[in-house]
């Protein structure tokens, strides 16, 4: 039978039965430090939780902007595609003669 020293008083126990001297029971430490890390996890748990939710809004607030953005370019191209098909006036110069009126000047 393995020994171990008992946490409590150090006298040599059984690893898996209560110490015969001090009473001290191995598997409620165990039970103690389990709780412990349930505890710690889910601390953690609700910690990644709320990560996740802050991600997920900075995400969606990004997505929201770029199709604002998109839309904007969109408007930008299209109106400038307007602008390029819409005929202009253009001032002409006049003829310095006329046909037909041979080279007089009035």
């Amino acid at each position: 039978m393995a020994t171990s020293p008992c946490v409590s008083c150090g006298r040599p126990v059984d690893p898996d039965a209560p110490c015969p001297y001090c009473g001290h029971d191995p598997l409620v430490t165990e039970l103690a430090r389990l709780d412990r890390d349930i505890a710690e996890m889910s601390a953690e748990d609700v910690r990644l939780q709320k990560e996740l939710k802050d991600l997920s809004a900075r995400m969606q607030a990004a997505q929201h902007q770029r199709v604002l953005l998109s839309y904007t370019l969109a408007n930008a191209r299209q109106q400038q595609q307007r602008r390029r098909n819409t005929p202009r006036s253009v001032l002409r110069r006049r003829p310095t003669s006329w046909p037909g009126a041979g080279s007089r000047r009035t």
